[in-house]
């Protein structure tokens, strides 16, 4: 007998279904599990380092067309006159360029500013002038070919060279540097913030949502845990079936369900589904009758009730056999811990055996039956308290 509830209580089975019910009914810790996660997301979205882009000298005119940016085929008349000319951005460097670089490089970049310099004054007095200017092919002419001989040159610069071709032509202004590549115009410079700015935002929503997840994770965690060591007795479980004793109705109180918020007892009807909702007086005046017709079969005059610590609900049924028979009914916590309680069950015939959901242990319900039994007393069944 000891071996066959041994194996009973190694085989318990887990409903994922009530699982679900069970971590949905904890929805208000899942609440502040949330508030948190999002908390934390906000904080580290705030503290995502920003990417910092100097655009302090690039013009406002991000759209605009800029000379440097047109295709050869694109360059016409009209493209220069409503370009904007705009000079490329240097490094902020405090160096003496006298011991940095030959006499010959020194000479080889003032012949690019020079040229440099014709080209803009060039540039900006097509783009003011008049139409009759504009509309004259010998200017654009100068124009473009200035143009094409300055890229040259500043091509062909090293990059030191280049960074004095900068500091001579008098930019202050220090704009990103990747490497060999200088960036020569507000739009690169625009969008190159506008991309760090675009990465920073997704970056931090990422790590918004990286962070609720986990806390919603770990909350489920934390419900699965809980409900698969825990001892109590479940929804779900039916211990008169596991015993292999008469399978009593279930006492629900109903009314209590109905009185709670919206949610929980949206909540616990659904675990519940499989119940019928009978009046909780009524589901004791069924188990009663039950009870009192095997005992009256079985000529049966001594009753047991062992309570498992539910004391009030051991009273009432007590009250509610005594009612109307010649029964005697004793009540006791338990037989295998309790010294009066095991003298009461020697002079008993049978006994009927009380839990409740989330409240009694399983395993103590399955000791109990073993004493019973062990004391070839007749275990009429379990009464599940919800």
């Amino acid at each position: 007998m000891n071996s066959e509830y041994n194996d009973v209580r190694e085989s318990r089975e887990i409903d994922l279904i009530d699982m679900f019910w069970y971590w949905l009914s904890h929805f208000k810790s899942l609440i502040v599990f949330l508030v948190i996660g999002i908390g934390v997301g906000v904080a580290l979205f705030v503290t995502t380092p920003k990417a910092t882009v100097d655009t302090s000298n690039a013009t406002n005119a991000t759209n605009d067309t800029k000379i440097e940016d047109l295709k050869p085929e694109d360059k016409t008349k009209a493209s220069y006159a409503s370009a904007e000319v705009e000079k490329p951005y240097p490094y902020k460097e405090e160096i003496d360029w006298n011991k940095r670089l030959s006499d010959s490089q020194r000479k080889k970049v003032d012949e690019t500013v020079k040229l440099y310099n014709y080209y803009i004054e060039l540039a900006n007095n097509y783009r003011t002038s008049g139409e009759s200017y504009k509309d004259n092919s010998e200017a654009l002419y100068y124009l473009t070919g200035a143009e094409a001989n300055v890229n040259a040159l500043i091509k062909s610069l090293s990059e030191d060279e280049r960074k004095y071709f900068y500091n001579q032509i008098g930019q202050d202004t220090v704009s990103e540097y990747y490497g060999d590549t200088v960036v020569t115009n507000a739009t690169k410079s625009n969008t190159t913030a506008a991309k760090a700015s675009a990465s920073k935002g997704r970056s931090g929503k990422v790590k918004l949502l990286i962070s609720v997840i986990v806390a919603l994770i770990l909350h489920v965690l934390i419900c699965v845990i809980v409900y698969i060591f825990d001892k109590k007795l479940k929804y779900t479980e039916n211990p008169s079936s596991m015993l292999g004793t008469t399978e009593f109705s279930r006492v629900i109180n109903w009314e209590n369900i109905n009185s709670k918020g919206a949610i929980t007892k949206a909540i616990t009807k659904a675990r519940l589904k499989r119940e019928r909702e009978i009046p909780y007086s009524e589901a004791l005046e069924v188990n009663t009758n039950a009870v009192l017709d095997i005992s009256k079969k079985n000529d049966y005059k001594n009753i047991l009730i062992v309570t498992e610590g539910l004391v009030k609900e051991g009273d009432e049924f007590k009250k509610l056999l005594m009612k109307d028979s010649d029964v005697n009914v004793s009540v006791v916590d338990n037989i295998t811990h309790n010294a009066l309680g095991a003298k009461m069950a020697s002079e008993v015939e049978g006994c009927v055996i009380l839990s409740k959901v989330g409240n009694t242990n399983l395993y103590d319900i399955f000791e109990e039956g073993v004493a019973v039994r062990s004391r070839e007393i007749d275990l009429l069944g379990v009464i599940v308290y919800v």
